[in-house]
């Protein structure tokens, strides 16, 4: 039986989009849209934008979600995301901390002062380790990282540690699609 790689599914560096770090706000946005519209209409295979530095290297992902979490000042180092998804019967801890930030915070009326003065640096979103797999670990590693840390998507690195693609759920469900009706013959 053949043993499906990383590789296999992952979408390749070069047909990744990227954007550069300092690029303003506007610009996320607008590379954002256009990104989101050629995904549905099929001409993509991911909505996000890689983000890369001055020198031509990756340092992060930017997607809508991250332009949005921008907009909230300070969120994110009052709501660790990952120690969140561990307590998550304690939601009424957390709700708390989000009303008393919404009241300090009007992301949506503030919206054209955010976009004059942001940068893609202030939204971008560094992958964690546990984000990246080698090109040639095998989909079940892949799909363990997509279950048990709930990514979206996971960076593919090869054994130099240098980006060679994404690897998105998506593509991840297909091959499962794929799978069960060759397997099946359906």
């Amino acid at each position: 039986m053949y043993r499906r790689l990383v590789k296999d599914l992952m979408v390749p560096a070069a047909n990744l989009y990227s954007i550069d770090i300092d690029a303003p706000f506007a610009d996320a946005i607008t590379a954002l849209g256009n990104a989101l519209a050629e995904f549905k209409s099929g001409k993509r295979q991911t909505r996000i934008l890689i983000v890369k530095d001055k020198d031509g290297k990756m340092v992060g992902k930017l997607s809508p979600a991250d332009v949005i979490r921008s907009m909230q000042p300070n969120y994110d180092t009052i709501i660790n995301q990952e120690a969140s998804v561990r307590v998550e019967q304690f939601d009424y801890v957390i709700d708390k901390l989000r009303q008393s930030m919404q009241s300090a915070s009007t992301p949506w009326d503030n919206l054209v002062q955010i976009a004059r003065t942001h940068k893609v640096r202030d939204m971008v979103r560094k992958p964690a380790q546990i984000q990246m797999i080698n090109q040639n670990e095998s989909l079940n590693e892949a799909f363990h990282r997509f279950v048990l840390r709930r990514h979206n998507n996971l960076f593919v690195i090869d054994d130099n540690g240098d980006l060679v693609g994404m690897l998105d759920m998506p593509s991840l469900y297909g091959a499962i699609v794929e799978k069960v009706k060759e397997e099946l013959s359906l």
